[in-house]
């Protein structure tokens, strides 16, 4: 499986343009600081990158900009 990690823009309105759609069973949330880790080459790992994101933005992707499963 291809690795999945991804840089998300803003546009300048971060709770807008915001979202995440969780795909594997481990997801790492992270901001541009951890940019700078390696990427993670493991099948059942997402990264996403949120860069300017602070523990608010976090709060409110996964509150409001996150799909449910049913």
């Amino acid at each position: 499986m291809e690795p999945m990690f991804r840089r998300r823009e803003h546009g300048e309105d971060k709770i807008k343009n915001w979202s995440l759609r969780p795909k594997r069973p481990v997801l790492i949330m992270r901001d541009s600081n951890m940019g700078r880790l390696p990427a993670i080459f493991e099948d059942k790992v997402q990264m996403e990158r949120y860069p300017g994101a602070h523990w608010f933005h976090a709060y409110e992707i996964l509150r409001n900009r996150t799909p449910t499963t049913d």
